[in-house]
């Protein structure tokens, strides 16, 4: 996604308006310099689906052509940012985290959660609680920033600053 930002004025991918957040990761697999060699990497090792079977939606190419459908991801995406967009906002997670478990030697009942990437590039396992209070903040800080107010650190806004 970097490397697309580069490419396209700082901007992270994004589709046709009205497409689905999968539909903007797939065009890493596609768009002109086909930025994701393998196709593989946009489905979780864990998912059911399998890569030999998608397609990207209407054209009949299948994934060893490049093609994706862009219901297939095992991962949604948030369009719209740039890479000079908050480091700490969420850009990517798994799309849910039912058999996301964090990796422990004999512990079966290992909380859910799931893996997020963010616009700075890491990429951190979180609990779904912690998840979701962050989806929280951020759907917060787009509308303050949209809007022309003030950005919340995470860390201040969960104290109750700045709420």
């Amino acid at each position: 996604m970097q490397i697309y930002a580069t490419d396209y004025d700082g901007w992270f991918p994004a589709g046709p308006e009205g497409a689905d957040s999968s539909y903007a990761l797939g065009i890493l697999s596609y768009a002109g310099q086909n930025y994701i060699g393998d196709v593989s990497q946009l489905l979780c090792p864990f998912s059911e689906d399998h890569i030999g079977n998608w397609e990207l939606e209407g054209s009949g190419r299948s994934a060893a052509d490049g093609g994706l459908r862009a219901s297939s991801t095992s991962y949604e995406y948030v369009v719209g940012f740039r890479d000079d967009s908050p480091a700490d906002f969420m850009v990517a997670f798994d799309d849910a985290p039912r058999s996301h478990q964090r990796p422990r030697f004999g512990c079966i009942d290992a909380p859910k959660g799931r893996n997020v990437l963010f616009v700075d590039a890491h990429v951190v396992w979180m609990l779904e609680k912690g998840f979701q209070e962050r989806m929280e903040w951020q759907k917060e800080m787009m509308k303050r920033i949209e809007e022309g107010g003030d950005y919340v650190p995470f860390d201040w806004w969960r104290e109750g600053e700045g709420r």
